[in-house]
């Protein structure tokens, strides 16, 4: 029977199948499914614990006799089995297939190996295995399936964020689950009363040792394009993705888009910050940038953010860390880039 991560618990709750098999790229998800199948074993009795390494000359009847074995210290056991390459052989396929036919009482068998392609996962012994308990597929959410990934994960510590707190952190840690949860716990504790702004975001990741990008916007609003420019040549030296650059920049202006619209109207400036989530520590950039560009150009400033987002997805011809020094330089009020 197969399962996804996700639907496992509720599997473990319904009662524990002889045998499990957790397999796939996506490490978190992989030992959190085995933590899970764990607690879930030692809680029914099962609090012996064996473990095998399958290795070159690993001898596959010792699987069926560690099962099989009586011990003089519990009646149930957890055998784990590590398969990295997922390639068993002969003696292995034939040795799990046995065991999956007629699997031993009071024992039960967890599996773990690596990413298995289709052709894999239509052989006998898999097969065998997936009929006689569950199979646990562990891939890393795609871009469309993250941002639910983090919301989840978020609720589980307790956490309650907007959905653009949602979004940079999907940007910031694409990719990288492990990263991502790291990101979340710390925020857990940074934040007892469970609320994530972008502001507290902001502040949270301009603790990492990596070049802070929301300090790069803020340069960009303040107008010191030679400063903003230098800091965009360490950040891509340093591996910074340019989507994600231009994610910040394209945030930003909408952002600024919406304030100019809204100063424009009248509306109080303390109000029309706080609306927008601009707080004390951002508002001289902020206002550089306002008081730079008139109203009726940050739709311009939009337009060309835009021609950003289909150069760097390939959409259309350019090259886009020339083409976001070039925007830098609008965005700061300066038409034309001298020697950086």
């Amino acid at each position: 029977m197969r399962a996804n991560p996700y639907q496992l618990q509720s599997r473990l709750k319904q009662g524990l199948a002889p045998v499990y098999f957790v397999y796939g790229d996506e490490p978190l998800l992989a030992d959190e499914s085995c933590q899970a199948i764990r607690k879930a074993a030692l809680d029914q009795g099962y609090d012996e614990r064996v473990r095998l390494n399958v290795e070159t000359g690993f001898d596959w009847s010792s699987l069926l006799a560690k099962a099989s074995a009586l011990s003089l210290f519990s009646s149930r056991k957890l055998i784990e089995l590590s398969m990295p390459g997922g390639k068993p052989g002969a003696e292995g396929s034939a040795a799990l297939i046995s065991y999956a036919q007629s699997p031993p009482q009071d024992s039960i068998l967890l599996i773990q190996s690596g990413r298995l392609d289709a052709a894999t996962r239509r052989r006998k012994w898999y097969m065998a295995l997936d009929k006689a308990g569950v199979t646990v597929q562990t891939t890393t959410p795609d871009a469309r399936q993250f941002p639910e990934w983090i919301q989840q994960r978020l609720k589980k510590h307790g956490l309650r964020a907007d959905r653009e707190s949602v979004s940079a952190l999907a940007v910031t840690n694409e990719g990288n689950l492990l990263a991502c949860d790291q990101e979340i716990r710390k925020l857990a504790l940074l934040h007892p009363d469970g609320q994530l702004t972008m502001d507290r975001l902001r502040e949270s990741l301009a603790d990492n040792a990596r070049y802070n990008l929301f300090n790069f916007v803020d340069v960009c609003l303040s107008g010191n394009v030679i400063k903003a420019v230098r800091m965009l040549r360490s950040m891509r030296a340093q591996g910074e993705e340019a989507i994600l650059v231009v994610w910040a920049l394209a945030r930003e202006v909408r952002s600024l888009m919406r304030i100019s619209a809204a100063l424009a109207k009248g509306q109080p400036e303390n109000v029309v910050f706080k609306q927008n989530g601009i707080w004390q520590n951002r508002m001289p950039a902020v206002r550089s940038a306002l008081q730079r560009t008139a109203a009726a150009d940050w739709h311009k400033r939009h337009v060309e953010v835009a021609r950003l987002d289909r150069i760097v997805k390939g959409a259309e011809p350019g090259n886009i860390w020339i083409e976001i020094e070039t925007f830098i330089a609008r965005l700061c009020g300066v038409n034309k880039l001298e020697a950086v």
